[in-house]
Order: C-alpha cells, then structure tokens, then sequence
C-alpha cells in the first residue's frame, strides 16, 4: 500500500505526490486485482536513447470484459520515466476484439524486427481464441517510431496463419512466452514464441510444448523460413512427454561469440528419471540459415559438471538470464530453479550460472547460487523461491554484467512474502558475492514499505531509463495495494549505479503520477523521491525546501529519523499547482 516512504537512513526526508488529476498520470486507473508489473519488458520504442519501459497487465478489464489485459508503456527521459506520451494498449485499440480471459500482456519481448532503428514491441496473448479454437493462443505485434509505438501496420500472428507451420488448436497457449535476438545474423531481430500447450500429435503426447521462431525483415516478422522446435525433432535430446511444456521460458544470448543469437528454452517440467518435473533447458546455436539442431545442449542438474541433484518440481528452468558477467565477450547463462529444496529447506530456491565460451556453454566455472552460500545477504528461508526472475545489466558501471535475482516470497521480519532482489556483482572471475545486498520497499531508498504478500521482485528488466549510461532496475511488484484496491499492483524503478547506498528510484502504479524532484543545491544526489540532509543531522533551522505540483494534488512531506521512525509530517494536504 501506498503510504509515507521510510528510508532506514540518517536524516531521510521523503516526498511523496499521489492520485493526481488524468493529466500527467500513468494511463488508466488501477483496479482490484489487475497486477500491473506482473510482466516487463524494455526497449527505445522512440529512438531518443532512452530506454522505455513496457508492463503487462494481462488480468487488466477492457471496459466490461474481465481479465482481457493491456499493456502500459511509459517512456523514458533525461530525469528518468516520464508521464508524457505514456499509453495503454489493448485489443480493442488494436482490432476491438478484447474478449473474457485473453490475458493480452501474458508476455512481452522488445527487439527491432524492421531495422528501422526503433525498438518494437511483441505482446503474447497466451488464452486468445482463434475462430473456434479456444485459447490457441496469438502474438500482436507494434512497431516503433519517432512518436513511439504504433498500430500502424501492427501485426497479429496465430497459428491459424496459412503460411506458418503447425496449426492453431485448443489450448496450444502460443505466445505463453517471447523472447527476440538475431538468430540468423542478418541484422533484423527474430522472435521466439513458446506454445507450451503443443501436442506432438505423431507421438500423443499432450501439451509436450513447442518453440516457433518468426524472422525479422525489412516489412517487420515475416512467415518466411519460419522454424517451429520441439523434443520430436530430430537430434534434439529427449523425448516429448505429456505435460513438458517446452517452451515454457524464453531467452536469448550469443553463447559462442560467432555473432548469431543463440536461443535458450527451458522446460522446467522435464521429469529427469524418477524426479518429476526436475526440470531442464534445451540451448540452439544460431547461424546464418537460423537455429540449428546441429551442437545443440540439453542441461539438468543430472548434467556433468552441475552441482545439486535433480530433486521432484525444482523446475529448473523456469526462469532465464542471458549475461556477459566475466567479461570475456561471451554471454553467459543463469538458470533459476525457485522450487529447489536446500539443506531440506523446502522451496528456498537457487540459480545455477553456465559460462560462454568459443565452444559454447560450458559447466566449467559453473556456479550455483542460493541464500545458503556464505556472503549472501539474508538467511535461506522456506518457500522463498529463489531466483523466480532474473535480469543481467551493468548495474554498477565497472564493465561486468550483474544478475538481479528475484525472491518474490521473502519475508522480511515480520512481513511474510514482502519480496526482495539480490544483486550479484559481475567480475572477471564471474558473479561475486562483493557488495550483495538485498533490495526490498522502504530499504535503502526504495519507495514505499514492507506489505505482507506484496511480491517484490516478481518481475525483473534492465534499462538505462535516464539515458546517463548505466542501468537501472525494474521492479515488479504485481500484489502491491494502491490505497484500498488490493493487488493492483506497481513497479519499483532502482536507478544505477546500484552499488550506491541510496540509489534513489520511482514507484509507478496505474493512475499515478510519476514524481521526478528536482535538487538544485544538492548536486549529486540522484532523482528520486527521497531528499537527504547534509551532514551533520537534524537539518540546520534555516533550511528550506522548494517542489513544484504541476498540477493540483495531495501532497505528503515526511521526516523520519536515522532508525526509520516517523518524526513528523511537514505537510499532508492538498496543494494548488504551483511552488
């Protein structure tokens, strides 16, 4: 919920605008349930150099029709996200045919498919009927532009296009997961589309799951060549069962440095001997004709070279991160496994790290990471589920790809599932436990506070939002209470470098204003929403503070003391607009 911000730092003070009037605000207004930052996604939709951030809400209402998604798309600036030029996207802007269930938004990928310059967005609508075929499952696709996103020639794929392969059915979920990367090196980025529903019909299995890969070319995806990959096909290890769900994550990488994206599918519901649904991650190479089958990878935790045992529903692979973490050129692969069960700590979770090199993915180095490993900030817990999301950025500025690790069902104290990140700092040696911290709400900056359930860190995407150079981190927080309207949902921004004690950030939720102060006489400090006082503490009695409201609105200014506790608020009214 959304209240006065409590940094525990020395002399914080903290200012907070809220639910102000349409204008300037995020599109739409934030309703029961909705989970706004339940899926990221970035990329420069715009061509400005500043990143642009892109949040699935696919359990949005369109008017009357329930849980038919949207998607918002906030910009960004040289003070970071901005309200200008914000939009929300659903079917019923694009083709008015929003209907019950669609969960338009369930997935997002970002990547330049025409070459154009711009980033475009691909927007998966796992539950989406085609014809009769219930929940078959399609991709809408919206291409960039100077002015951002647009439906002009937007595009709708389903499997019921005649010139793709396969064929739409019931259930197929086709755009469950997206994941976008150059896999024939023609300098148009591809898409990968996860149908995790796929029957291998020749063998009877149900809901084996299957991988289809649209090209990129100058007019955007093209049917062209299109590939669709499953455990049936040849030379790719093993064999499709019942329930797999291939395809259930996506991700892209250059593994072996030769200049084509590699594609990386997990399929965390791979039963490995008697451990059922252990998990697994099938790697495809890419080359100049596309993926190939030829040198391709299958990895569990029964592989050569990993440490931990397959155990029963770890899912290994339920969530993927694609980094260059030493350096070296080659990007790197974390796995994360959020059900492993460590030291019989039931569901704590872990993430596993398989490095790049000219070969490919190698378990030499290979690291495994959980809250049990000595220098990990917080203790291992039960049911924290442990690397539930991941992203790879330069957070700190040094070179080195950081991962930030999702453990959405921390508790923190007292407050059970409030949600927290680690960050692991990239070295040459690879990830490093130097500087970890974990990042939660009202800790160290981070707007807002500890909620019980509120699934912080549920989602995770990079972005340099502010254009400065170096990443910043998005925050999913899809259970998040604006006010009285439970699970509405919001997401954190944590803006770089991360290693800074207060990063400074902002809280985006549906209908809000986004707060940027300005700190003209305290050069340095980032843009945020907490002010810090000169040493030494309390503030000296001539202190003023100047904010501008551009436009009518309440208005909170909190002061709190170097443990947290509130001291007093300074103002909590509404203000006309103005100074």
């Amino acid at each position: 919920m959304l209240r006065s911000l409590r940094p525990s730092l020395p002399a914080a003070l903290a200012l907070l605008l809220t639910a102000l009037p349409a204008s300037g605000q995020i599109a739409d207004t934030a309703e029961d349930f909705d989970r706004f930052g339940e899926v990221l996604a970035s990329g420069d939709f715009n061509g400005d150099g500043f990143t642009d951030l892109a949040v699935g809400v696919p359990w949005e209402d369109v008017g009357a029709v329930e849980n038919a998604g949207a998607v918002q798309v906030i910009y960004g600036s040289a003070t970071g996200l901005a309200e200008a030029g914000n939009q929300s996207w659903d079917q019923d802007v694009l083709a008015s045919n929003a209907e019950v269930g669609d969960r338009f938004g369930w997935s997002l990928a970002a990547g330049d498919f025409n070459g154009d310059g711009f980033d475009d967005l691909a927007i998966g609508v796992p539950d989406e009927d085609v014809g009769a075929v219930v929940d078959a499952g399609g991709v809408n696709v919206l291409f960039g532009s100077a002015s951002g996103l647009t439906a002009d020639g937007f595009q709708s794929w389903t499997q019921a296009n005649p010139d793709l392969s396969d064929s739409a059915e019931s259930f197929d979920a086709f755009g469950y997961s997206l994941a976008s990367g150059d896999f024939d090196g023609d300098g148009f980025d591809d898409l990968a589309i996860g149908a995790i529903g796929e029957d291998v019909e020749v063998l009877n299995t149900t809901d084996s799951g299957g991988v289809h890969v649209l090209f990129g070319s100058a007019s955007g995806l093209t049917a062209t060549g299109d590939q669709i990959w499953s455990q049936s096909i040849p030379d790719i290890p093993r064999e499709p069962e019942d329930g797999d769900h291939f395809g259930w994550s996506l991700a892209s990488g250059d593994f072996d440095g030769d200049g084509f994206d590699d594609l990386v599918i997990g399929v965390p519901a791979e039963d490995e001997g008697t451990a059922e649904d252990s998990g697994g991650v099938h790697v495809l190479y890419g080359a100049a004709n596309g993926l190939r089958a030829e040198g391709n990878q299958f990895w569990s935790q029964s592989s050569e070279g990993i440490t931990s045992a397959p155990e029963g529903f770890d899912s290994f692979g339920s969530s993927l991160g694609t980094g260059d973490f030493n350096g070296d050129g080659h990007d790197d692969l974390a796995i994360g496994v959020p059900f492993e069960d460590e030291n019989t700590i039931f569901d704590s979770g872990g993430v596993h790290v398989l490095y790049g090199a000219a070969s490919g993915l190698s378990a030499t180095d290979h690291q495994f990471w959980s809250q049990n490993v000595p220098d990990i900030s917080n203790p291992i817990e039960a049911a924290d589920r442990f690397g539930r999301s991941l992203a790879a950025a330069d957070f700190d500025g040094d070179g080195f790809d950081d991962l930030a690790i999702g453990v959405p069902d921390e508790d923190e104290d007292i407050i059970t599932g409030a949600g927290g990140v680690h960050v692991l700092a990239g070295a040459a040696s690879g990830l490093t436990t130097t500087g970890n911290r974990l990042w939660s709400q009202g800790t160290n900056g981070v707007l807002d506070e500890l909620e019980d359930f509120d699934s912080f860190g549920w989602a995770l995407v990079a972005g340099d939002f502010d254009g400065d150079g170096s990443a910043s981190l998005a925050v999913g927080v899809p259970s998040e209470a604006i006010g009285s309207i439970n699970g509405a949902g919001a997401v954190n921004i944590i803006a770089a470098p991360l290693a800074m004690t207060d990063p400074g950030g902002q809280l985006l939720y549906q209908g809000s204003a986004i707060v940027v102060p300005t700190e003209p006489d305290a050069p340095g400090l980032p843009a945020a929403s907490v002010l810090h006082a000169a040493y030494p503490n309390p503030f000296h009695a001539t202190t003023t503070l100047r904010y501008d409201v551009p436009q009518a609105g309440p208005v909170r200014l909190t002061v709190f003391d170097a443990l947290g506790r509130q001291v007093a608020h300074l103002i909590d009214a509404d203000h006309a607009p103005g100074q």
